[in-house]
């Protein structure tokens, strides 16, 4: 083994560590029953139960080789994407197919059952947006209606499964077929330590049953279940640190004999210490190293930010990159981070930020991912630490920052002022912006000056907007007055040309006025009086010509006006006293035509808002007993009563007659049975 340790520190189980991997045989063997009852199966679980594990060691080794054709997909940029990739890597042409052709097109190729298997399906909630959730529901039902060879195994963190209820109206049966993966309890991580110690030769200090004890105590932190990376973590640690002291100068035996003591157990304490201590002493490790290379180039923070930058709502952010340039000290080329990923670092040289990934890849706290695109930290539980040593500010200042870009980034697709930055928003992140700013790339920078301008913007016009409100509302007080005003200048100027008429003239424009007024309230009877007394005083002298033309001008005929009036007020007086006798007639349908025939020749004569309104609530009154008369026409001919039924449709035509018909109730008639 040449003091490389057996156990899998932070690193999930694969097919061929199937003969390592012990104490989830019930598990495995639920799971492969499901998978011969259903085509889709959700497994769910707290973060570290070895979900991942289950399924690429456990399951995997139920199956022969030709039953067994497994896609792991993660959500990377776009899960739709990615399956789509995952699949066309064993397709040989370049023929466009659907989702659902793909999949044929590898059953027929390799006569094998398809497992598509999504992992971590909580970074499609964490880092994909909704049309792509939309998307992938889809592709997920349409895979399976068409019952192909296919399997879908759903593996998701248990805190995101609420997410999956958006999903259950158009997958009805999602969580038909589930599994949760409980964290190991005392019993079955003491079985898992007893197996894999006798498989790789290690043997535990009298009374190995206390020793064992021990080492499970340190594990669980005194809680009941026992999370299985941190069991790997703390056994890769004791068996390192006994290598070194039994065989100081190494071996070439696979599984040489180890010895743990309880001194040894004590000394290494629990698990708390051990993955904390490891992830400080591999960041100073990486800190100063990166201080001797580069000198006053590195912030003394700098792997911290780096590891920050690795971390999204307490769990592992990945990050995608590409190769620029090869040189001597690098073969593999220089890494340069994807530029709307690269604000999330600190502020260093690419030739830089490659020493410190690959230091951190030698140290086992990131891996490699998606065809060496991309890196993200080895396991959830670093996720988890890395985030408990945020201060307050630095975890808003992240959060600040990730939805600073998610806006950037609908901005870029679209570029319409909407979806700029609000006023509420720039507010929120102000505090912020100076420390974040270094990270910011001209094209956010930018984005951030058009938000802010068009805020200012928003502010100027929503400032005239009131303004011009103001001023149509005092126009809107100061018209009548200012009318009324010019209206009493004229009357000045008149009666100050015909003096002598002036008190005639005077309680002729007051009549006039307040008839208008009796008007407006709905009391004829006083306007009629009015106009009767303004008749008398117009008739009754001599008004000079500058005052006639006036009035001329003015369409104001005191004669016509009264005939006017009478012959409107005689309408009105007419359908008042016909809908007086509505409220008491049964058969008041012709009574209502007639209120409404009234009403349109005195809204000919007088075309008044008072008028109108009486037409219009007539016309409605008029539609209800039309829907009324239409729907007992139904109900009678329903109960096969025709003569009932074709008087009342009789009566529908009639009052239909009135009306301006809808499509709706023009077909209900056409359409009723004759």
């Amino acid at each position: 083994m040449n003091n490389i340790s057996p156990f899998k520190f932070l690193d999930a189980y694969t097919l061929k560590d199937s003969d390592y991997f012990f104490g989830r045989t019930k598990e495995i063997a639920q799971l492969y029953k499901m998978v011969f009852e259903t085509p889709l199966i959700l497994i769910y679980g707290l973060s570290g139960t070895g979900k991942t594990s289950l399924v690429q060691c456990g399951l995997a080794s139920k199956f022969d080789g030709p039953d067994w054709f497994p896609f792991f997909i993660r959500n990377n940029q776009d899960i739709n994407q990615s399956l789509h990739s995952a699949l066309d890597e064993c397709i040989e042409d370049t023929k466009e197919r659907s989702l659902v052709e793909k999949v044929r097109y590898i059953n027929r190729s390799y006569f094998r059952p398809v497992y598509l298997i999504f992992d971590q399906l909580e970074e499609l909630f964490i880092l994909g947006n909704k049309e792509q959730q939309a998307l992938f529901v889809e592709n997920i039902k349409t895979l399976i209606d068409a019952k192909l060879l296919c399997k879908i195994i759903l593996i998701i963190r248990e805190e995101y499964i609420g997410q999956l209820y958006e999903f259950e109206s158009q997958i009805p049966y999602i969580f038909d077929f589930r599994l949760r993966v409980e964290p190991l309890n005392k019993v079955m991580a003491k079985q898992v330590v007893k197996s894999s110690f006798n498989k790789f030769n290690i043997q535990l200090e009298a009374p190995a049953e206390e020793r064992l004890d021990e080492i499970v105590q340190n594990v669980s932190k005194k809680k009941s279940g026992i999370e299985l990376p941190y069991l790997q973590v703390y056994l890769d640690k004791l068996y390192r640190d006994d290598y070194k002291r039994t065989y100081p100068k190494g071996t070439n035996e696979t599984f040489p004999a180890l010895e743990f003591t309880k001194e040894e157990i004590a000394e290494l304490g629990n698990i708390d210490n051990v993955l904390e201590s490891f992830l400080d002493n591999q960041q100073e490790a990486i800190q100063l190293n990166l201080n001797q290379k580069y000198g006053t180039l590195i912030p003394k923070d700098a792997v911290q930010e780096i590891l920050n930058a690795l971390v999204i709502d307490n769990t592992k952010r990945p990050i995608y990159f590409s190769r620029i340039q090869e040189n001597n000290e690098n073969e593999e080329g220089i890494m340069q981070i994807n530029s709307t990923q690269k604000v999330l670092f600190p502020n260093l040289s690419d030739e830089i930020m490659t020493y410190a990934i690959q230091a951190l890849d030698k140290s086992r706290l990131i891996t490699f991912t998606n065809n060496d695109s991309s890196f993200e930290l080895a396991h959830d539980s670093l996720a988890f630490l890395i985030d408990q040593k945020r201060t307050d500010q630095q975890r808003n200042q992240a959060e600040v920052l990730r939805s600073l870009l998610s806006n950037f980034k609908d901005y870029q697709n679209d570029k319409v002022k909407e979806q700029l930055l609000s006023a509420k928003k720039l507010n929120q992140y102000e505090p912020y912006l100076p420390a974040l700013s270094v990270k910011l790339d001209d094209e956010v920078r930018d984005y951030i000056d058009a938000s802010e301008k068009n805020v200012e913007e928003l502010k100027e016009k929503e400032k005239k907007d009131i303004a011009e409100k103001r001023a149509a509302h005092v126009r809107k007080i100061l018209l009548p007055i200012i009318g009324t005003l010019a209206l009493v200048a004229l009357g000045v100027s008149i009666f100050a040309f015909l003096e002598r008429k002036k008190a005639q003239e005077a309680n002729y424009k007051n009549y006039i006025s307040a008839a208008y007024t009796f008007k407006s309230r709905e009391q004829f009877d006083a306007a009629f009086s009015r106009l009767d007394s303004a008749v008398i005083y117009a008739n009754n002298h001599n008004l000079k010509t500058k005052v006639k033309d006036t009035l001329t001008n003015q369409t104001i005929s005191i004669n016509s006006l009264r005939v006017k009036w009478d012959t409107t007020h005689n309408r009105i007086k007419r359908a008042k006293i016909f809908e007086d006798k509505i409220e008491n007639s049964v058969d008041n349908d012709s009574l209502l035509i007639d209120v409404l025939n009234l009403y349109n020749l005195a809204y000919k004569e007088d075309p008044e808002v008072f008028i109108k309104n009486k037409k219009e609530s007539t016309k409605k009154l008029i539609k209800e007993k039309f829907l009324h008369w239409m729907y007992k026409a139904e109900q009678f001919n329903r109960y096969n009563q025709v003569g009932f039924s074709n008087e009342a449709i009789i009566n529908a035509k009639i009052l239909a007659e009135k009306l301006v018909l809808d499509d709706v109730d023009r077909e209900r008639i056409e359409n009723f049975p004759k």
